[in-house]
């Protein structure tokens, strides 16, 4: 099997609910989404595993970092406050 993940590959299960939460978030404020915004919303009781997802979605080129300020999604990159 393998587990190699590309760009091309859409997300499933848990990370494409990420990606629509930091899609929505992105668009309903204007700012990128944190890991706390990411876990509040998905319920996750650590901010941990929203890290977890947003990296994993960081390294497949669906979301980009912001330094601390948190994601965006990268298909809003440029329509999000820097």
């Amino acid at each position: 099997m393998n587990t190699t993940l590309t760009p091309l590959e859409p997300p499933v299960g848990k990370a494409r609910e990420v990606l629509a939460v930091v899609e929505q978030h992105n668009l309903a404020t204007g700012f990128p989404a944190t890991n706390r915004d990411v876990s509040t919303v998905m319920g996750y009781a650590s901010t941990a595993t929203a890290h977890r997802h947003l990296q994993s979605l960081k390294r497949r080129g669906l979301v980009v970092q912001r330094g601390k300020q948190g994601y965006v999604a990268a298909e809003l990159e440029y329509r999000v406050a820097a």
